[in-house]
């Protein structure tokens, strides 16, 4: 029989993007000495970029269901007692899951370096370890919108067993899904089987450990039914247990900004320090919160200058100074611009002759 259980903690349309972040780092604590673990997640964001909502899930195996440790994240304290809000029980440990709302602590204003940083101080003789950390964020924006749907909990699954589960999410965006499953092979000769709606996804074999499954989903529906099997094989390995911590679904859509470089001028005889004239242009669908240039040579950045943020259609002229010896040049032209948490970049190759 099947252990423990998932709970859906989010079924939600925003406007904006989503951000899941999961890690799985298997930090053991405990002993003879009081432990800590320090567990900085990291979050590329522009820093004028509000978080509107921010959920934090971890998972813990542990022998005991009940101990004091303290949670701290960004400095603040959140928890000094541990209170699951799901077990899952197996003939020698507990695995278990937390789930809290850190909202007002990633909306702090001393936080605009949108950092997360955890740590877990734990005075206990018996050993924990702490398998799986994840963190959802919700970042308002007009040019994106997202559909999500989160299952967070504790399984364990002996050889043979299926878990069998519902699924709501939110429609009306015609695009893939993405779903993320983070499950902890119990050895190498384990294999577990995925299926969505029915339909078979991926089968997972020859890991032992943490590892999270990333699968592209083209049949999304309002009710989806996921089953997660983990094969009876014949083989036999201890721990026996598959460990499941989340199952995470996303659909969005973007309006991206789009750099390129329209036109390319140079005067006939190109000297030493002399500037070339570059029209760049917006041919996407939004504005970007941060771009710039720079121009590469032979590995090297020789030039690098801020952009403006264009509208969609709106150009601008850049004259960079070129300080290159005489001769002939391979240079590598590259636009970076960034928009929410995604970074894009595009080059273009040109070749100089400077006399």
């Amino acid at each position: 029989m099947v252990s423990g259980d998932l709970k859906q903690y989010v079924f939600e349309k925003f406007v904006g993007e989503v951000i899941y972040k999961s890690i799985l780092p298997s930090i053991r604590l405990g002993g003879l000495e009081v432990s800590k673990a320090f567990i900085p997640i990291d979050l590329v964001l522009p820093g004028e970029i509000e978080i509107s909502k921010a959920l934090l899930e971890l998972a813990i195996r542990s022998q005991r269901e009940r101990f004091t440790w303290r949670l701290k994240v960004n400095g603040v304290p959140v928890t000094r007692e541990f209170k699951p809000n799901s077990i899952a029980e197996t003939k020698n440990y507990l695995f278990s899951k937390l789930v809290y709302d850190i909202t007002p602590i990633m909306q702090a204003k001393k936080r605009r370096r949108h950092r997360c940083s955890i740590v877990v101080k734990y005075e206990g003789s018996e050993y924990l370890t702490i398998e799986h950390v994840g963190l959802l964020l919700y970042i308002p924006s007009e040019d994106a919108k997202s559909h999500i749907s989160l299952l967070s909990g504790a399984l364990a699954l002996e050889p043979g067993e299926v878990y069998r589960s519902i699924l709501k999410h939110p429609t009306g965006l015609n695009t893939i899904g993405q779903l993320r499953v983070a499950l902890f092979s119990p050895s190498t000769q384990a294999e577990i089987n995925i299926r969505f709606n029915g339909k078979f996804e991926t089968s997972i074999s020859s890991i032992v450990g943490g590892e999270e499954a990333i699968l592209e989903i083209s049949d999304v529906n309002e009710i989806n039914t996921i089953e997660i099997d983990h094969v009876d094989t014949g083989a036999t390995y201890y721990p026996k247990e598959l460990l499941i911590s989340s199952l995470y679904l996303q659909q969005s859509i973007y309006r991206e900004p789009k750099l390129s470089i329209k036109e390319i001028i140079m005067p006939e005889k190109l000297e030493s320090s002399d500037k070339i004239r570059l029209v760049i242009s917006n041919e996407g669908e939004s504005v970007p919160d941060k771009s710039m240039l720079t121009i590469i040579h032979l590995g090297t950045t020789i030039y690098r200058e801020d952009l403006p943020n264009l509208e969609p259609g709106e150009e601008t002229i850049v004259e960079p100074e070129i300080k290159l010896p005489k001769g002939e040049h391979p240079i590598v032209i590259r636009l970076i611009w960034k928009k929410l948490s995604r970074t894009t970049f595009t080059d273009k190759k040109i070749i100089l002759n400077i006399s």
